[in-house]
């Protein structure tokens, strides 16, 4: 049995997962540059009778979407001990010294306070050194954390959760049609 309608409603899975991601996070204003939005991908293939799904994305995204724990506070959805939500920034004498890779670099904040209008500017309009706003972001966000947003999570699920009705139907149809 070849399953044409079940390809079918897995490949539409599929499509509905990332529309449903990259609208979140638009709705969340964590597409500044669109990067992110534009990497969210995912792939159907088959290895001998089992069905994949896979999803992509740019590696950051699984940090917007769980969160990271801060090193001196958490969000709210970040709970100490849980263990879904694995990232967090280490407590560590030496996270602001040369060579330490425990707080984010400076360098991803430059663009993005441009785009934010955080970049200082000079009386001429021109944009002034951003070295110490990098610094204050970066030490933010090593402190405080990410919040999580659960854009691809909540896409998943919500995509997910209607999965097993429209398998059953295709299913259904897949059987009939082979019956006949």
């Amino acid at each position: 049995m070849e399953l044409k309608e079940v390809k079918k409603i897995l490949n539409q899975f599929g499509k509905n997962v990332v529309a449903d991601a990259k609208a979140n996070l638009k709705k969340k204003g964590r597409s500044s540059s669109g990067k992110l939005a534009n990497s969210i991908k995912y792939k159907y293939s088959e290895k001998g009778q089992d069905m994949i799904i896979s999803f992509f994305m740019e590696d950051y995204g699984d940090y917007q979407d769980k969160g990271v724990r801060g090193a001196k506070s958490i969000y709210p959805g970040i709970l100490k001990n849980d263990q879904n939500r694995y990232y967090k920034y280490k407590k560590s004498p030496n996270a602001f010294k040369k060579g330490a890779n425990v707080v984010p670099p400076t360098s991803a904040f430059d663009k993005w306070g441009i785009k934010r209008g955080l970049a200082p500017r000079t009386k001429g309009g021109q944009f002034a050194a951003r070295t110490g706003l990098n610094f204050a972001l970066a030490r933010s966000v090593y402190e405080k954390g990410i919040k999580p947003t659960y854009f691809f999570t909540n896409a998943f699920n919500r995509a997910f959760n209607l999965l097993p009705k429209d398998l059953e139907f295709a299913l259904m149809i897949e059987i009939t049609d082979n019956l006949e």
